[in-house]
């Protein structure tokens, strides 16, 4: 669920930093703005005015509702639901916004609300879709009907992965694609390339595993674990480490290191600013689920050299061929992510070769600033009724 505090909302939205639009942020839940969006004015959500941030409003505001930047005449409204339709509304009606995009599935439903409200026409509407939303739900038949209903009437479809533009037209969408957009909003090249040791990733010994499990839908684990105890003899001199775990993978991560003597560490919460030095120190990283965009881990593990090895039920293989930049795996199938975890931890040519491959990629379709570009252009184009094509 999109909100405030989320890092894909932060980066997604300094995309903008250098623009001068007037954009609003209407979260999905009352917690604090994420603390690299700065300077920002927030809508409440039972009425309130708007409100500046101040270092107070970081640590205390329950009821953020949107993050507004300066330009002129023109409006770019960014909406995440979904607390409070009629309120979102009123900010609509008041604002009257050139666009208004709704990142993901669940704040579609709070912006087709809240267009029931909307006296007014309703402005130019981008629905989003952050990774498994068409992919996942829209195989379900609670979601399916919303969702063909949004598709209907939203005018533009953005998403991190042509699969997802292939479903959205299945279920009847008919109008713009937005560019073909990782949600991280890609990455600083040259500074990821400064974290990177001088020593080859095969020389690497550092293994990193997302540790979503019983706190998501999607999150498997508890399958990359047990394909790690099952590697344990290839494991010794390797620090594993799983992050984002909650307390039944912390309970997982203590009895493997106790029945396999493997070293192997949970953490609830690595900050932003580390993770991508972890990477950069790591021989292969795991990540296992039952649905997903591109994985922003996997795009970390691409850039820093890492050696990927990622579910197929993402859209990893838009990123990776199968054996060459990285391994696919059914995130289900123990043997198969032990399979992929032996190959990666003895086969030092593969993994060196990989991370050529990687930084090649990574070159033409991660960086930050031709991303800024793409992305500025494309809202331009939206805002202005012009034709947006998808230059991916």
């Amino acid at each position: 669920m999109t909100s405030p505090h989320s890092v894909h909302t932060a980066r997604w939205i300094r995309l903008l930093d250098e623009t001068d639009w007037d954009l609003h942020l209407f979260p999905s839940m009352q917690r604090p703005l994420h603390s690299k969006l700065e300077m920002v004015t927030a809508h409440g959500t039972r009425g309130q005015g708007p409100v500046r941030r101040t270092q107070q409003f970081l640590r205390g505001a329950a009821r953020l509702a949107a993050a507004e930047f300066g330009r002129g005449d023109r409006t770019l409204d960014r909406v995440f639901g979904p607390p409070n339709a009629v309120e979102l509304a009123r900010v609509i009606e008041r604002l009257r916004p050139d666009v208004v995009h709704s990142m993901e599935e669940q704040s579609w439903r709070l912006t087709l609300e809240a267009r029931r409200f909307v006296r007014s026409r309703f402005p130019t509407w981008i629905a989003g879709d952050w990774g498994s939303d068409l992919s996942l739900f829209g195989r379900l038949q609670s979601h399916r009907d919303t969702m063909r209903e949004v598709l209907r009437l939203c005018d533009v479809y953005a998403c991190e992965c042509a699969r997802d533009q292939t479903l959205a037209r299945g279920l009847g969408f008919a109008g713009e694609m937005f560019p073909v957009t990782p949600t991280c909003g890609g990455f600083d090249l040259d500074a990821a390339e400064t974290l990177r040791s001088a020593e080859p990733p095969s020389a690497r010994k550092l293994i990193m595993v997302k540790g979503y499990q019983g706190a998501t839908l999607t999150g498997r684990a508890f399958f990359a674990l047990k394909a790690l105890e099952r590697s344990a003899e290839l494991l010794k001199g390797y620090r594993t480490i799983v992050f984002s775990a909650r307390d039944d993978v912390e309970i997982a991560c203590e009895l493997i290191r106790d029945s396999a003597g493997i070293e192997i560490e949970p953490f609830r919460h690595i900050p932003e600013d580390e993770m991508l030095g972890l990477f950069a120190r790591s021989r292969l990283s795991i990540t296992t689920n039952i649905s997903d965009g591109i994985s922003t881990t996997s795009l970390e593990a691409l850039v820093t050299g890492s050696f990927p090895i990622q579910s197929f039920t993402s859209c990893a293989h838009e990123w990776i061929t199968d054996g060459e930049n990285g391994f696919l795996v059914d995130p289900e199938d123990v043997d198969g992510i032990s399979r992929a975890v032996e190959c990666a931890l003895t086969d030092d040519e593969l993994v060196d070769a990989a991370a050529h491959l990687n930084a090649e990629i990574t070159a033409r379709r991660l960086d930050r600033d031709k991303i800024r570009t793409t992305v500025v252009d494309a809202y331009e184009r939206v805002a202005a009724g012009v034709p947006v094509n998808d230059r991916q």
